[in-house]
């Protein structure tokens, strides 16, 4: 019977045009199962297996278990052997999952796969709905189609009981291997399998379907309430180029906080990008313009108007040697060019080229620089403040480019050139630094 509805279910699940499949196989029965039934219903595959060696011999065991198979069936197989180091990789199953992904990831690329097969079933998908409120989560629950980054995961037996993955073993003399450590409930996971469920389904029956109902209508629920947030959002934010191409600059006006559901669309929004609620909390409501809150990607500040969000990739450092003085182009709509030649449809400083020192360095500006405008003669000023003062704000300023020379001199294209590299006598080698902002042609 499972035979049967494993085919008759594999249009649904895009697996009946013959297109090669990667099988993530353990060992265990679920997903030496599911490779009997790609075998049995003619599915060209290739299997996956990592040797994580968490289990000493046991480990080695189920690889050559799987390699028996696939030896036997004539399925081509790929093996990635790691080992867990607590020192550095501090939570296993974090680990495990990005060991595993990124190898199904590696083997898709290289045999031009696009779909991994996986043996989560009926029982996994209980599992993980109930453990996720248990931890606090919204309920958690696997679809037969996914997407994880480029690749389709697929679960052809999520809608199976796993006594029909028993019967189904028996009947057809499966090889598979017992994992110990699922027996032992020491394991969150095995804690809820093993103790929890039995006891809840026996009270409740016909529990499987009741909770994988909740988990659904939550995901709508929740995909409809994150619909209308974004449309709330979209009328409070609004998004800047600069000049860094890969930069994202973005306000959030505090007006949002004027209706009963701008904390939670603030919450929803920056939860998203990586800030904590109580990080969310404390952005909203400081009176501290200095104040700054990182995630990992992004730093934001609240400049008493808006909530400002800059990502903190830095821009790549670029090297300007003599030799090679040209133009130099921006995804964004920016170009750099060095000329002995005024254009008079460009932006332009004018530089004494005997004075500058090469190669010059083409980068943002740093915390606390300082320079030596035009205009102060040798006095030095805050970089930070001179923009300021030139009307951009703290966003604007962090995206500026900045070119360095070797001495220190510090030219800001299209606004103001280092002091010390003022021409003294209208003899002297000019050089001719445009900058053109086509943005501002949109």
């Amino acid at each position: 019977m499972l035979l049967k509805n494993f085919r008759d279910h594999l249009s649904t699940l895009g697996l009946e045009d013959n297109k090669p499949c990667l099988l993530g196989v353990s060992g265990g029965m679920d997903s030496m199962v599911l490779a009997h039934l790609c075998v049995q219903a003619k599915i060209p595959i290739i299997i996956a297996h990592v040797n994580y060696q968490l289990r000493g011999d046991d480990s080695n065991l189920d690889e050559e278990l799987v390699r028996s198979f696939c030896t036997n069936h004539k399925i081509p197989i790929e093996v990635k052997t790691c080992k867990f180091q607590p020192e550095i990789h501090k939570n296993l199953q974090v680990w495990a999952r990005k060991e595993r992904f990124e190898f199904f990831q590696k083997l898709c690329d290289t045999h031009k796969i696009d779909q991994v097969g996986l043996a989560h079933h009926k029982s996994d998908q209980l599992e993980t709905i109930v453990l996720s409120m248990l931890k606090g989560y919204d309920p958690q629950s696997m679809e037969e189609r996914s997407i994880f980054e480029n690749i389709t995961l697929i679960r052809p037996l999520l809608g199976t009981e796993r006594k029909s993955i028993e019967d189904y073993a028996t009947e057809n003399k499966v090889p598979y291997r017992v994992d110990k450590s699922n027996l032992d409930s020491k394991y969150d996971r095995n804690f809820v399998r093993l103790d929890l469920l039995p006891v809840m389904m026996d009270r409740f029956k016909d529990l499987s379907s009741r909770m994988t109902g909740f988990a659904e209508r939550q995901k709508k629920n929740k995909k409809l309430l994150e619909g209308l947030m974004r449309l709330h959002l979209m009328e409070h934010i609004t998004s800047e180029k600069n000049d860094l191409e890969d930069l994202v600059c973005e306000r959030i006006s505090l007006t949002i906080l004027k209706d009963d559901i701008g904390m939670a669309t603030l919450e929803y929004f920056l939860g998203q990008q990586g800030f904590s609620a109580e990080q969310v909390k404390d952005l909203a409501t400081t009176k501290n313009k200095e104040a700054r809150f990182h995630t990992k990607e992004l730093l934001a500040i609240n400049d008493g108007e808006n909530i400002c969000l800059a990502r903190l990739s830095a821009f790549k450092e670029q090297t300007i040697e003599k030799e090679k003085l040209g133009s130099y182009e921006f995804k964004n709509g920016l170009s750099l060019t060095f000329d002995e030649v005024a254009n008079s449809k460009y932006l332009k400083l004018k530089v004494n080229a005997e004075v500058l020192s090469f190669p010059l360095t083409l980068r943002v500006m740093r915390e606390g620089e300082e320079f030596q405008p035009f205009g102060l003669k040798g006095h030095k000023k805050k970089i930070a403040k001179f923009l300021k003062e030139k009307g951009l704000d703290w966003l604007q300023q962090r995206s500026k480019l900045l070119l360095v020379d070797q001495n220190g001199c510090v030219i800001i294209p299209g606004i103001e050139i280092d002091y010390r590299l003022r021409l003294l006598e209208s003899k002297e080698n000019c050089l001719f630094i445009h900058y053109e902002d086509k943005r501002s042609l949109n």
